[in-house]
């Protein structure tokens, strides 16, 4: 199932609800429509708009499926989308700890979007209003990390609700990729198990690097005479083997190279998410023209316009 109609209006919040207004909005709709508080004639219907609420949740409460939709609307999470998956998902093991990656493409019988019902126990507790509580109820938190811890990667000891965890975050992890700790969530009742932790990951904007998908793209000004005789200039680019994160290299501008020339430097991107080998960085030229110049330098201009 991918609905059509506007996850906003689903949830009954404005396009710019915080995360608690989001969440909010789904406790209270979830469990209004909860299948289980439908009678017996109106339960498929129930169902069907509980799947709804839920698909329009897991969107809306992540950061980078939000901003997606956003941009391109139902056609990023639908089966076969033109483009395919700009954002390349992924799910997998990484220490004590699973991750699920938050790329677009498929819709809800796909498997993109989670059960319902497990999102229902992870925020409740429990799957239905008919069983007892399986475990605790689980807690969701957000995780804000620089763009250059995200491509080297980071151990941190954090505290949350009163309790000390010592996280790993994978070199190469994504903004809004969800880190779960089992177990690490609110305790149950007796004799039933805590339930589970949730961190989204954030990651900061960097001044020099931007980042789509794998690969890095930076600015660099070089002079009008660099551009038209050539030169070997410095430029930063990311290094997660040390501990700034990024070093600087050499790289060769041909005479003649034009405003808005990129130059790809392959592997210099981030790495792979649990992947081998790295994207590659990008470094778009601009030529800088200064406001004030000398005599000297001046006549010499003319000299050149003269020349054609």
């Amino acid at each position: 199932m991918t609905t059509t109609r506007d996850y906003y209006d689903i949830l009954g919040v404005s396009r710019t609800a915080s995360e608690d207004e989001i969440k909010k909005a789904y406790k209270d709709l979830a469990k209004r429509h909860h299948p289980d508080m439908a009678v017996p004639s109106e339960k498929k219907a129930a169902e069907e708009k509980f799947k709804e609420i839920n698909e329009a949740f897991q969107v809306l409460s992540n950061g980078e499926k939000r901003r997606l939709y956003d941009q391109v609307g139902h056609s990023a999470f639908q089966q076969n989308a033109s483009g395919g998956n700009p954002y390349g998902g992924r799910a997998g093991q990484w220490g004590p700890f699973s991750y699920s990656g938050s790329g677009a493409g498929g819709g809800f019988d796909s498997g993109d979007f989670e059960d319902p019902f497990d999102i229902f126990e992870s925020v409740f507790g429990f799957r239905g209003f008919r069983e007892k509580a399986r475990k605790g109820r689980s807690l969701r938190f957000s995780f804000t990390i620089e763009f250059l811890q995200a491509a080297r990667g980071l151990e941190q000891e954090i505290t949350v609700s009163g309790k000390k965890l010592k996280i790993r975050i994978p070199a190469g992890v994504r903004d809004g990729t969800e880190l779960r700790f089992a177990g690490e969530g609110e305790a149950g009742p007796a004799g039933v198990p805590s339930g589970d932790l949730y961190l989204t990951i954030h990651i900061r904007s960097h001044r020099i690097f931007s980042r789509v998908g794998d690969d890095t793209y930076s600015p660099r000004e070089i002079s009008y005479a660099r551009a038209v005789l050539g030169d070997v200039i410095e430029v930063p680019v990311l290094s997660p083997e040390n501990n700034e994160g990024q070093t600087l290299i050499k790289l060769r501008i041909p005479p003649g190279t034009q405003p808005g020339t990129d130059f790809r430097l392959r592997g210099h991107g981030f790495p792979r998410l649990h992947q081998p080998g790295r994207g590659d960085g990008y470094i778009r030229i601009f030529i800088k023209i200064p406001k004030k110049i000398s005599k000297a330098e001046k006549e010499l201009l003319e000299r050149l316009k003269d020349l054609g």
